[in-house]
């Protein structure tokens, strides 16, 4: 793809929370984000509150993906709530379990190194590694529907037949990411304006990162061949 091609996909990730059906669940979830966060302050409600909404951003999520991927310019609807397993609890699993698949070694580092800064190639490498394994194993996960996607024999292969629009991807994820932890910490110490601000961004960041890889697989789909 040429420069204008991936202009125009990052036009549309950005305006993508903002399109139809999406600037409701953006508005609706950061609603939920500043609820949760309220009651956080009973620790077993607050607790609980915590991992039920979890769950359900990450089906959220996971809709936006599977929508994406199948040519869809709008965001689906807030997902249905049939059975909380599977619903709810299957999805934060499967994100919890890529984000360990992907950082474990760096974690390992930071946990076995005495002093890990002291080798610096080694500490973002392995740090860089996982930033880059992270979203191809969520998309992995995602289409096909099972923790089989995290395995690196599909993961690896798939970075490198993603080719440079997959860099694209992981550059862009990587910004949205910085620009939500130095709006945190910017915000830091004003809990209105921070708690509703970052609850906004936190939905966009999740949108705009659902929308970026559903278009992704949609644009490498034959190269990827994983169906």
């Amino acid at each position: 793809m040429g420069y204008w091609q991936h202009m125009k996909i990052i036009l549309d990730i950005t305006t993508y929370p903002f399109r139809g059906n999406g600037k409701y669940i953006l508005i609706i979830g950061a609603i939920l984000s500043v609820v949760s966060d309220i009651v956080s302050f009973a620790p077993t409600l607050g607790f609980m509150a915590g991992i039920i909404l979890s769950g359900y951003f990450c089906a959220v999520y996971f809709d936006i993906i599977n929508s994406s991927a199948v040519g869809d310019e709008e965001a689906p609807d807030f997902p249905e709530i049939t059975s909380f397993v599977e619903d709810v609890m299957e999805p934060l699993l499967h994100v919890v379990a890529v984000a360990i698949a992907s950082f474990a070694p760096w974690v390992a580092y930071l946990l076995l190194i005495d002093d890990p800064l002291n080798n610096l190639p080694a500490y973002y490498g392995l740090l860089a590694f996982g930033i880059i394994y992270f979203p191809m194993a969520m998309l992995a996960v995602v289409i096909l529907g099972s923790l089989v996607g995290l395995s690196p024999h599909i993961v690896i292969p798939a970075i490198f037949r993603g080719g440079f629009t997959y860099w694209i991807a992981v550059m862009l994820l990587a910004l949205l990411y910085a620009i939500q932890l130095f709006t945190s910490t910017l915000l830091d110490g004003h809990f209105i304006a921070g708690t509703l601000s970052m609850a906004l961004i936190g939905m966009f960041t999740l949108m705009a990162n659902g929308r970026m890889l559903g278009i992704f697989y949609r644009k490498r789909e034959d190269q990827l061949d994983w169906i």
